[in-house]
């Protein structure tokens, strides 16, 4: 598994420390000394390596958001309530005193909730929350307009171009996320990444006679390898492992993020539109994702029998912890 972070020079050692807990995972770096890198340096990443997930900050994901894929599983590394608690802790252990002082980057809301846990004076704190648009002069202006009115021994930042602004006028905190907020949100990625890469079963069923579209016999030989050279020239199932299963049914093996792939997130199966156009039948799907090969056989077999039950070509997706999705491509049909 391969996950890629996208990192300031300044954060690559915290991110490293925080990647040592993860085992059977390669990591691709990406390291920018200026937000103006960001973007060429995530789509050279995009481009040069076949990524599995990708881990990185606020800044980094609001300067390079349009150029990730749909598909790829994607962690926004936050400033938590605890690295601001931390940061307030270090300037006490500094001898300065909690208020007042300037914030910007985290949310008004853990702001709040720190503050008030830890008993200070609201009206004491200027806050100012992330925004990709602000630039870097806006907000060394908004806390040298704060010093300048309380007198405030030091300042708190997530910005490493702010620090770097006013590290010589001021007593500067850089509160940048601690290994543990980093190494929540890794761990959480690579579970994501790795739950996509779990296999599923797909089994594409031939309508039987009596079929409300025009009917195929059972043992319909020809609609079967029709069916299947339809799936095999189908992008989405490139990599699908094919094979006949009876008469009149495809069953096909893949990880489960090409069935997302291939049905749009679980909303739609193009495929079935084209069996019916091309071949003239109808075809139902069902999709199994199961803790075993044979589990995920029999949820599919089971979703293809209910996708039997609707009308047109459909398709349902049932799993071992209970989550069932269709009628999958029923137009204007609700998806439970």
């Amino acid at each position: 598994m391969v996950i890629g972070l996208v990192v300031h020079a300044v954060h690559r050692q915290r991110f490293a420390d925080a990647a040592l807990t993860v085992d059977g995972v390669e990591l691709v770096w990406a390291v920018y000394q200026h937000d103006e890198e960001i973007r060429e340096l995530v789509g050279g990443l995009l481009r040069d390596t076949r990524l599995d997930g990708l881990l990185l900050g606020l800044l980094p994901y609001a300067h390079s958001r349009d150029l990730l894929p749909p598909a790829l599983p994607v962690a926004v590394v936050r400033s938590a309530a605890l690295d601001l608690a931390l940061a307030w802790a270090k300037a006490g252990g500094n001898g300065w005193p909690a208020t007042p002082v300037s914030i910007d980057t985290f949310d008004q809301e853990i702001v709040d909730e720190v503050a008030d846990a830890l008993g200070l004076d609201r009206s004491a704190i200027a806050a100012m929350p992330f925004d990709p648009a602000r630039p870097i002069d806006e907000i060394v202006a908004f806390h040298r307009r704060w010093l300048a009115k309380t007198g405030a021994s030091y300042l708190i930042t997530g910005r490493t171009a702010v620090a770097a602004a006013l590290g010589r006028e001021t007593n500067v905190l850089h509160a940048a996320s601690t290994p543990e907020t980093i190494r929540a949100g890794l761990h959480e990625l690579v579970l994501r990444a790795r739950e996509r890469q779990r296999f599923a079963t797909g089994l594409f069923v031939l309508g039987p006679p009596g079929s409300s579209e025009v009917p195929v016999a059972i043992g319909s030989d020809r609609a079967r390898v029709g069916l299947q050279h339809l799936l095999l020239h189908t992008p989405e199932f490139a990599d699908a492992w094919i094979d006949q299963r009876g008469h009149r049914a495809l069953l096909a093996f893949a990880p489960a993020s090409l069935f997302e792939a291939a049905t749009r997130q679980w909303i739609g199966l193009p495929v079935l539109a084209e069996a019916r156009d091309q071949l003239g039948v109808r075809v139902v799907a069902g999709f199994g994702i199961g803790a075993s090969a044979r589990q995920s056989v029999e949820l599919a077999e089971q979703a293809a029998a209910r996708a039997e039950q609707e009308q047109g070509s459909v398709a349902y997706l049932f799993t071992d912890d209970g989550v069932t999705i269709g009628p999958i491509g029923a137009a204007g049909a609700p998806r439970r």
